[in-house]
């Protein structure tokens, strides 16, 4: 039997999954491409980072959802861990370097500490994998384990990171306020700031309907 001969149901699921797979892949593959080939800035390094952990999560997103095999799906699952939490950290990141130059009024030196944010979502996001692996190689051996790592650190690791950066926007809008309350026109380098920090908003939002989707699929 084919992977479509089932039911309507199940073809509606599977069509859904390729879809989103092929979309998200196709967006991150060009915002890589488009980083890559702009002057090359901390803040795009972040982005950069960040672009690459989203198309990990999205190209393994439909061997995660969709059984075909124990060994494809396991190995689809790390990468979902790998790229998801890394991604939700990287944008924390983000958020906090955006945060920094909007209180401060200068700015960061992401280099300088690029190795340590790189270190710390990896850090992060392995050791959930190790989790993952040990509950599930042999086959569901431990499936606590595995719950624990996909329905639980993942899940609040990704609802942390988006509440996380819900915070650091409004922390954002409430300095972006005291500059403007106090009344004199905005030099260009004030304007560049507001326009940054409007843009956090995003992070945290599309963190919500990747985890959304994640959660709404597995419970099919």
């Amino acid at each position: 039997m084919g992977l479509f001969d089932t039911t309507q149901r199940w073809q509606v699921y599977i069509a859904l999954n390729l879809v989103f797979c092929i979309i998200g892949s196709l967006a991150s593959v060009i915002n890589i491409a488009v980083i890559r080939r702009m002057k090359r800035t901390g803040y795009l390094l972040l982005l950069l980072t960040m672009n690459i952990f989203q198309l990990i999560y999205v190209t393994t997103l439909f061997f995660s959802n969709v059984n075909v095999g124990y060994w494809v799906t396991t190995v689809a699952n790390i990468f979902q861990i790998l790229g998801g939490i890394g991604e939700s950290i990287m944008s924390n990141w983000i958020a906090l370097v955006v945060l920094y130059i909007v209180a401060k009024k200068k700015s960061c030196d992401i280099f300088r500490y690029y190795n340590y944010m790189l270190g710390f979502s990896l850090i992060t996001s392995v050791t959930n994998a190790i989790v993952y692996i040990v509950g599930q190689t042999p086959e569901n051996a431990h499936p606590h384990l595995t719950n624990i790592a996909l329905l639980g650190i993942y899940y609040y690791i990704r609802l942390g990171c988006i509440m996380l950066n819900f915070l650091i926007f409004g922390l954002s809008a409430y300095f972006i306020w005291v500059i403007r309350s106090k009344g004199r026109s905005r030099t260009a380098a004030e304007t560049a700031i507001t326009t940054l920090s409007r843009r956090l908003i995003y992070y945290p939002v599309l963190q919500v309907s990747n985890t959304a989707y994640f959660f709404m699929f597995r419970s099919v």
